[in-house]
């Protein structure tokens, strides 16, 4: 087995040359002269690997060695590696500048067998060596967890946990590991509660890594969750919170029930919102249910709401979404900003409102939605949703005459099947209570 020293731990990230490093030319055609620069140990420095190695897959233009070279005579240089596993790093041209220079050296073959290679790197009588690792998804990585005593360090939970609510992809753990030889990995939990995690995948680098361990199964009670990772030869052990979701009777994602109330908490700003259904209002042939709403500390208004088949509108201002155009005179709209029976990817847009801006200019605006995520599960203020739908809102604008392109500004809305919306980063808001009659 080969031992690697740190040093020769490469990263497969491409390099940002500094400002301070002198810029490569070919011009002229005198030999220049310099040498490889490097540390006590003989390693290159510095080096940087771009492009991705693995067995049995030919090396391309993205695959370089980037190393550093001490110039003192300017013109055409050549610098070779050996050839090892079946591939090569090699770079000719005019270096028209002295000092340190940065030199992509170009990666060519195709290496043969996983594993770690030495190559020695030549220019002039100077010489120095550089590693690189080789994965094969045949063979195995070796790693482990990273740990603090028996808890997983860096460990996140994802998505809402919640009794009888079978898990999807947005449930999942990521977990970090101490990479030593890149290959093939297989992680998993126990099974705890009917719910389990697991990941499979490639390590392509050494050193530290975070993999995602997706969960399957369902909650079967509530309570706190303890499970045991086991990687390789090393585990830890980490928790999840498992709640009980929100009994509902409506069936639908926006509740206009005459008396049903929705209060809300600020979650960027200290502001509370109320919200009440309480009259209703036609407008152009159209019944709306009026929403009264009080913002503390701010003020009042009435919203107008409706419901036609499976779409849901909002009666308003056409420029109430977004920050960037105010009409003068006034131009009324009637948003189409929600739908039953979506599906994730899901998207339609708004008619295409003109009117007289503020800053003198006739404008052109329109809104497109899109469901990013569709009946998931979702945990707002500690509270548990299911057949959750989450939409996106993006502003387009454009003067008169031109096709309108988006804005700077993208809001997002959970809306829960029953209880209607619980959390918005328009008004910065996450639901408290709520009573839907």
């Amino acid at each position: 087995m080969v031992k690697i020293n740190p040093v020769h731990i490469i990263f497969f990230s491409f390099l940002l040359i500094c400002a301070c490093q002198k810029e490569i030319s070919f011009e002229g055609g005198l030999t220049g002269e310099g040498t490889l620069v490097k540390n006590a140990a003989g390693d290159c420095m510095p080096i940087t690997l771009n492009g991705r190695y693995q067995a049995g897959v030919s090396l391309t233009d993205s695959n370089t060695a980037i190393v550093n070279i001490h110039l003192v005579k300017p013109g055409i240089i050549r610098i070779v590696s050996d050839t090892l596993n079946g591939y090569s790093f090699s770079f000719t041209g005019n270096v028209n500048d002295t000092g340190f220079v940065n030199i992509a050296l170009r990666g060519r073959g195709k290496p043969l067998h996983g594993g770690v290679n030495v190559f020695t790197i030549r220019f002039g009588t100077s010489q120095c060596i550089a590693s690189v690792w080789v994965y094969d998804p045949a063979l195995p990585a070796s790693y482990s967890l990273s740990a603090a005593g028996a808890s997983c360090i860096s460990d996140s939970v994802y998505g809402a946990y919640i009794k009888g609510a079978a898990t999807d992809t947005s449930n999942k753990i990521a977990v970090q590991l101490n990479v030593t030889r890149p290959g093939s990995y297989s992680i998993h939990t126990d099974t705890v509660n009917g719910y389990s995690f697991s990941g499979q995948g490639i390590l392509t680098t050494t050193g530290i890594d975070t993999v995602f361990l997706q969960a399957s199964g369902t909650p079967l009670q509530t309570g706190i969750n303890t499970f045991t990772v086991k990687a390789d030869s090393s585990v830890c052990t980490l928790t999840v919170t498992v709640y009980i979701p929100q009994t509902v009777t409506s069936p639908d994602l926006f509740p206009l029930t005459y008396a049903s109330y929705w209060n809300y908490n600020g979650y960027v700003f200290p502001v509370t919102t109320a919200r009440s259904i309480i009259d209703s209002v036609v407008i152009i042939s159209n019944l709306y249910k009026k929403m009264h709403e009080v913002i503390t500390p701010g003020g009042t208004q009435d919203l107008l709401f409706r419901k036609q088949g499976d779409n849901y509108y909002e009666y308003a201002n056409a420029e109430k979404y977004t920050t960037t155009v105010i009409f003068n005179p006034v131009v009324n709209a009637d948003i189409n900003f929600l739908r039953e029976n979506m599906t994730a990817g899901m998207s339609w847009y708004s008619p295409l409102y003109t009117g007289h801006a503020t800053f003198g200019q006739d404008v052109n605006l329109q809104y497109h939605f899109t469901c990013v995520e569709a009946d998931v599960s979702a945990v707002v203020n500690n509270k548990a949703f299911v057949h959750v739908y989450k939409v996106s809102l993006v502003p387009q604008l454009a003067a008169a005459g031109i096709p309108p392109g988006n804005t700077h500004e993208n809001y997002i809305f959970w809306y829960a099947q029953g209880i209607g919306l619980i959390y918005s980063t328009y008004y910065y808001s996450n639901i408290s209570n709520w009573l839907v009659n």
